[in-house]
């Protein structure tokens, strides 16, 4: 059974409860008022009587007189009967100890030619007077009241029930929208967007699914461009690997090219194993489980620009004081590695490592005299596999700012990029002490 139809049925129920409750309610009341009428108007007649009476009927009797719809007869205490105005009523014990004083009033109804009547007998002086009211005749009303109820029940509950419909129908039209769209997301298919109308709460979701439909498809492109991307920058080492090899085998080499080979080589496995690392450090969240321990930062970093210095055959220098902290030294390295490399790429100059020192914090600014950040927005550059349009061709997987910013991150700090006066960037990020 689908929502709609329970909803429907929820509310169709609602709305024939409603009217069968309201129908019999007034139903009900209609009756408790006629059988008051009833009693009320016999009460009265009979007191009208008890005043007209002042001495025995049967001495002076008060009859011909035109009741309408009432019949009236006096009764001595034998019993004997004068009737006054209708139909000749009959006496029963009961009426019998009414005229004899033992009881004030007795009502009963009597069926009396095939039809009801009610009957009040009332004591008075010399007997007791009867009063008639023909209960089917005050009745009647309720026979076309009964028929009206079941009438205006059965509108109200069909109207209800249409109104009910029409009205789930639409408030679960954007639900059955939204049933189809998520069928057709698991079949493999995110260009789709359902309506945010409807209700607040259904308005609400189909902006939150369309949302998350627009950050898949966000997704699926941009994990089109990594492996895009990843695979050109792995492409080039492992093609260089395979050409160097190749020469290798195949060709008698002079100490000095052979030299010139391996070197190569041993480059473009550090290449790899640097982009492999970076996807690996990234896939995995960076989540390490190496120890913090205390350090001076200067001493790693005068270390660490040595063998930078070294690796690439730049002039990369150090300065700062000398200060203890906390760290987790392999990551440090891995930060501080990677704004070298990034540096190294984008400028041929001089590449400054600077150490600045604060009473909460340490900063290391990495300064080179290269193309600078050209506009682009700081926090864009420390976003996993973002890369400036003038980076597209060069070498990289996109990640190395994004491990400094996680690197950093785990050490409580923050990362940092701003142009340097006089041309280039200063990349760097800071760690609290």
């Amino acid at each position: 059974m689908s929502l709609r139809f329970r909803t429907a049925l929820i509310g169709i129920i609602i709305a024939v409860a409603a009217a069968i409750g309201g129908a019999l309610s007034s139903y009900f009341l209609l009756t408790a008022r006629i059988e008051q009428d009833v009693s009320s108007s016999l009460a009265t007649v009979s007191t009208f009587f008890l005043d007209e009476v002042r001495r025995s009927p049967f001495a002076d009797p008060v009859t011909g007189q035109d009741l309408g719809q009432y019949s009236v007869q006096a009764v001595d205490r034998d019993g004997k009967r004068l009737p006054v105005a209708g139909i000749e009523l009959p006496v029963a014990a009961r009426d019998i100890d009414v005229a004899l004083g033992r009881v004030g009033y007795y009502v009963r109804e009597e069926t009396i030619g095939g039809e009801v009547w009610r009957i009040r007998t009332t004591s008075t002086r010399y007997g007791a007077i009867q009063v008639a009211l023909n209960y089917n005749e005050a009745t009647a009303a309720l026979e076309t009241v009964r028929a009206l109820v079941v009438a205006i029940t059965l509108a109200v509950a069909a109207g209800g029930a249409t109104v009910s419909w029409v009205t789930m129908r639409k408030a679960t039209a954007p639900l059955q929208d939204l049933t189809v769209a998520v069928e057709k997301v698991a079949e493999g298919d995110l260009d789709i967007e359902v309506s945010a109308g409807g209700s607040a709460e259904v308005s609400r979701l189909a902006r939150a699914f369309n949302q998350t439909i627009a950050a898949l498809r966000r997704s699926r492109t941009e994990q089109q461009r990594i492996a895009q991307d990843v695979g050109h920058d792995l492409r080039t080492p492992l093609t260089s690997l395979m050409n160097n090899v190749t020469v290798l085998g195949k060709h008698r080499l002079e100490e000095e090219e052979r030299k010139q080979i391996l070197e190569d080589l041993a480059n473009e496995v550090r290449t790899l194993k640097g982009l492999v690392d970076e996807i690996v450090d990234v896939a995995s969240g960076s989540i390490t489980t190496e120890e913090f321990e205390e350090h001076d930062v200067l001493e790693l970093l005068e270390e660490m620009v040595g063998r930078e210095a070294r690796r690439y055959e730049r002039n990369i220098s150090c300065s700062g004081e000398p200060v203890a902290v906390r760290l987790q030294p392999q990551a440090f390295d891995r930060a501080v590695g990677n704004l070298i490399r990034n540096a190294v790429k984008y400028s041929d100059g001089e590449i400054e490592v600077l150490l600045r020192v604060d009473p909460h914090s340490v900063r290391i600014d990495v300064c080179d005299r290269g193309i600078g950040l050209q506009g682009v927005d700081p926090d864009l550059l420390f976003q996993r596999f973002w890369r400036a349009d003038s980076a597209r061709s060069s070498s990289g997987s996109g990640l190395g700012l994004a491990i400094v910013k996680d690197i950093a991150e785990r050490h409580r700090g923050s990362v940092h990029a701003t142009e340097r006066p006089g041309g280039g960037a200063i990349i760097g990020f800071s760690i609290q002490r």
